[in-house]
Parts: C-alpha cells; structure tokens; sequence
C-alpha cells in the first residue's frame, strides 16, 4: 500500500478510534498525509467544521485518496461498498460487519466493479502475519479466546461479581452476536481459515482490568500462541486503546522506505 506525496485522507467516524486517528493525522506526525474529509452524523463540537461531511456524497466528492472507516459494524455495512464501488481503497476497523453473508457479497461485488482494495486492520490483536504465512502450508486450528471487562457489554444480562462465558461457538457466531466486540475475531478469521473454521470463545470476567485476547494457531508450520492484554480506550471500555494506533502504524508502514510486515 502505497500513495502519492500528499495523500488525502477521509475519515468515518470520528469516536474514540477516529479520533485518534484523526490527531495523529493532524498533528503532523504522519508526513504527507492530509484529513480532508470527515463523515459523522453530527458535526463536530469543535474543530474540523471545515472538512466535515454529513453524507456519503458529500464526504466522496472530496475525493480522498485513501479511506478509513472506523465508525462500527452498522457503518461499515452501509458505507464501505459504496465507497469501494467508488474506487477508493479503505482501511477498515470495524470488521466483523463481514460476517455477514451480505455485507461482504457487497464488498467482493465493489471490488470487482472498481478494482479498489479494502485493508483489514490488524486493531486489538498481533500475530496475522504469522497466521497468514501459515495458511499457505495449511492450518488444522485456530482457537481464540477474548476477555473482557462487564463494561464491555452493554445491555447483556450479567451476573455481578460473576465472570460469564457470553458466547461460544464461531467466529461467526461471535461477530454476529457481539459486533462491536469481534473485531478481533474477524481479522483473526480472515487471515486464517475463515468465519466458519475459527473457534471463539467470548468471556464477560468480572475481575478484567483489560481487554485479553488468546490465540491458539497449529497446522503443518507447527503451532504458536499468543497472549496479548490490552488497556481499554478510555473513551471506550469495548475498544482497546491500541486499535486506533493499529491503523496510524499502517498508514505510516505505507509511506516507510523499509516497511516491515504487519
């Protein structure tokens, strides 16, 4: 992923993900690239007027060169195809919207259409790159159990003081169960043996101070684990505070002379 000198960069969502984002871009501290378009669905309180979008055709008459969705499931669903059918390559956050049978026929018939490309971000986990290089030897399992904090699940009948296993099952069937919290679950999926193979155990602990996640992964390269506890995001108990800086590092992986695997 590479892009011209000045890059112009549009932004969906601006919470506590494209907010971080949108900082980092601001502040200078990614050379060369430029936010000019922000698509929210109220303006921001202050700041940043001057680029805001309250539509779709508005945000893509800016044209941007590069696109970053990092506005939830239900944004990724209803933006994201058009965005690609407008030829516009998208790095994306918000992906267990693919778990759904529509959502991602909608994606492969945009790509088709305009040949853009859609980037998964890596967000709360690590390892893919492994995971993806041991897919082309072939994978016998891939196993993912996340933890996370009561506060994490909002609406869910929890017992307090309990620590509950919330859902079981596939990648899939977390994704659509909880898809604010399977972000993880979906990358994991796509870089692996896919929504249906993968195995997610989802676990509400009532003792989490942070967002835990581990993965089991074996196959004909041999087997690794990974074991990662991530800090909440302060302005968002569900979303771990690295998953913002996930795509900051891709976006400067693509301007790096020497860009290292991710």
């Amino acid at each position: 992923m590479s892009f011209k000198p000045d890059t112009s960069i549009g932004l969906i969502g601006r919470g506590a993900i494209g907010g971080a984002i949108a900082a980092a871009i601001e502040s200078g501290s990614l050379p060369g690239l430029v936010l000019t378009a922000v698509l929210t669905r109220t303006p921001p309180l202050e700041g940043a007027s001057e680029i805001w979008c309250g539509n779709l055709k508005g945000f893509l008459a800016r044209t941007p060169d590069l696109v970053i969705e990092a506005a939830g499931p239900e944004a990724f669903a209803t933006l994201v195809p058009s965005v690609l059918a407008n030829g516009c390559d998208v790095i994306a956050v918000s992906v267990a919207a693919l778990a759904d049978d529509v959502v991602e026929a909608a994606v492969n018939a945009a790509i088709a259409k305009s040949g853009a490309r859609l980037h998964v971000a890596s967000g709360a986990i690590g390892a893919l790159d492994s995971l993806a290089a041991a897919r082309e030897l072939g994978l016998d399992s891939v196993e993912l159990v996340q933890r996370k904090p009561h506060a994490a699940f909002p609406g869910v009948d929890l017992q307090p003081g309990m620590t509950q296993i919330v859902s079981t099952g596939t990648a899939r069937d977390a994704a659509i169960a909880f898809p604010r919290n399977s972000n993880i679950a979906a990358a994991v999926a796509l870089a692996g043996v896919g929504f249906d193979q993968t195995r997610v155990t989802v676990v509400a602990d009532h003792e989490a101070t942070t967002n835990q996640a581990e993965l089991k992964v074996s196959g004909r390269f041999g087997r690794f684990d990974l074991t990662i506890q991530n800090r909440p995001s302060e302005a968002n108990a569900r979303t771990a505070a690295i998953t913002a800086q996930s795509v900051i590092s891709a976006l400067r992986r693509s301007r790096a002379a020497i860009a290292v695997p991710a």
